[in-house]
């Protein structure tokens, strides 16, 4: 894989797909914060690809001046267009984040966690997706 060939948002797409791969990973390992951790990059990438591709800019009536750099924000956008709704809720999902970086012993209910992190993927577009087109994990990167 050369990634200097790749665009912006092919870039944030693989990395969505790499890290929803990894977080997954990470839940069967039972490392539970570096799970949520991963499917948080995954779900920041996920959008920011969405976002950044013309023909969804256009759908969801973007202008140029929002701020990408702000996921809420960006959630907000993906909310108000339609593509993504509340069943997923991004500041429980923070909060959760928040609390596997903070506390040493952080535990959570990964299938739940899964599952509406994979609704959310598959409104954005990413998932589903073959495992098997993505680039092989290297032994130890967990």
């Amino acid at each position: 894989m050369d990634a200097s060939q790749m665009t912006e948002a092919d870039a944030a797409l693989l990395r969505a797909r790499l890290h929803i791969r990894g977080g997954r990973r990470r839940f069967q390992r039972g490392m539970w914060a570096d799970g949520i951790v991963s499917l948080y990059d995954a779900l920041q990438h996920a959008m920011r690809w969405y976002v950044s591709l013309p023909e969804h800019r256009a759908r969801l009536g973007m202008t140029g001046g929002e701020d990408l750099g702000d996921d809420r924000a960006v959630w907000r956008i993906l909310v108000h267009g339609g593509v993504l709704d509340h069943s997923f809720d991004f500041d429980e999902f923070e909060a959760l984040v928040g609390q596997a970086v903070g506390e040493g012993s952080f535990q959570c209910d990964a299938d739940a966690v899964m599952r509406q992190i994979e609704k959310a993927m598959t409104a954005l577009e990413v998932m589903p997706f073959d495992e098997a087109a993505l680039p092989r994990e290297k032994p130890g990167a967990l």
